[in-house]
């Protein structure tokens, strides 16, 4: 069995799922963190940390009796640009189309949207015409002199992908590659779900939280929203008049969407006095807030995608607490999905989604996940 990592950063913590890889089935193996404070300076973070996470995984691997022979990362969007682009693309002559033909396009778009100092990380194609008509797989044995591609890429600078590959081989890391945050988070769908469908992707973060949308199996937008751990915290300090950091202890000690008795209290410490709260009171806030955020989320999304039917995957900081779905099932209609791994955060998508190399000579059953990865499998 082959061994790898997937790593994923939040503000406070660093995600690094723990996989192997044996004839083309990948085996959850453990998800683990490490407290580690990134402040948007990925260099500077990697530069500090990169030793601190390589002796934490070959630690946890050699608890396990294996080695990891790479590691994949998710890249948080803001180093990303996304471009999607309409090309006609030139044959040499009227021919039939190849796989070598499809290739040469792709490049020809991606020499038309990156400069000489980017790198493409992901590139999707929504859609091959010739003539008149649209093709969702590539074309392969049709008769053209052109062909257009609808595209949508996703590239960072080169100088970034090089500076924090050689900080990595400097700890002893072997990058497999970068997978943008919301590609990892994708990762994270069940194998049941339906490529037809519309996707949207949650991840309830400690300060930066997201959507991604994916309809007919491609990605489509990525935007943030205000709901987040630290905005939780700050809530709680206003309403019960305690300071930040004592909202942010009890909320990790106390908090549960299950429900729980107004007469239990807790005594705590505040600056030079001593106040008590009702738990049940303090859940119950909690649980309203959290909900009249959602609740505006979703009308927001409603509103984007223009219809009502869609589906809904949750990841993130509160999948953790206990009754977090059944909360969800109480004032969301939209079908809720399950991830295809329960895990805090989607490292586990980031090695999945990087790991698709690797199972491409191997025979697999007809999933979400594998369906994309077979139209799109020549990207990565």
């Amino acid at each position: 069995m082959r061994n790898f990592c997937g790593i994923t950063i939040d503000n406070d913590k660093t995600f690094i799922s723990f996989v192997g890889l044996n004839k083309g089935l990948i085996k959850p193996i453990e998800e683990i963190s490490l407290k580690l404070n990134f402040d948007y300076d990925i260099i500077n973070f990697f530069k500090k940390n990169a030793l601190i996470i390589s002796e934490k995984i070959k630690e946890k691997a050699k608890s396990y009796g294996f080695n990891i022979e790479k590691i994949f990362l998710g890249l948080p969007s803001q180093f990303v640009t996304i471009k999607t682009i309409e090309e006609v693309v030139p044959l040499a002559r009227l021919k039939k189309i190849t796989l070598a033909d499809i290739e040469i396009a792709k490049k020809y778009v991606e020499d038309s949207v990156l400069c000489w100092d980017e790198f493409c990380l992901h590139h999707f194609v929504a859609w091959y015409q010739i003539e008149d008509k649209r093709y969702k797989l590539p074309p392969i044995g049709v008769v053209a002199k052109k062909i257009a591609i609808k595209s949508s890429i996703i590239y960072l600078k080169d100088k970034l992908y090089q500076e924090i590959d050689s900080i990595l081989a400097d700890a002893d890391l072997n990058l497999g590659g970068f997978v943008e945050e919301n590609i990892s988070d994708f990762s994270m769908l069940s194998e049941k779900s339906d490529i037809g469908s519309t996707y949207v992707v949650i991840n309830i973060r400690y300060t930066s939280s997201s959507f991604a949308i994916f309809k007919d199996g491609l990605f489509q937008l990525s935007k943030s929203f205000p709901l987040n751990l630290v905005t939780i915290f700050e809530e709680l300090s206003k309403k019960f008049l305690i300071s930040v950091e004592t909202a942010r202890n009890i909320f990790q000690q106390y908090f549960s969407f299950k429900d729980t008795s107004y007469t239990k209290e807790i005594s705590i410490r505040n600056d030079n006095t001593y106040i008590n709260i009702s738990i049940g009171a303090f859940n119950s806030f909690l649980m309203a807030f959290i909900k009249n955020q959602i609740e505006i989320l979703l009308e927001q999304i409603r509103e984007i995608l223009e219809l009502n039917d869609f589906k809904i995957l949750f990841l993130g900081r509160l999948n953790i607490y206990e009754g977090f779905m059944d909360f969800l099932k109480t004032f969301i209609t939209y079908n809720l999905v399950l991830p295809v791994i329960s895990t805090v955060n989607s490292s586990f998508g980031c090695v999945y989604y990087g790991l698709t190399k690797f199972l491409e000579s191997y025979p697999k059953k007809e999933t979400f996940l594998n369906r994309i990865l077979t139209i799109y499998k020549e990207y990565f």
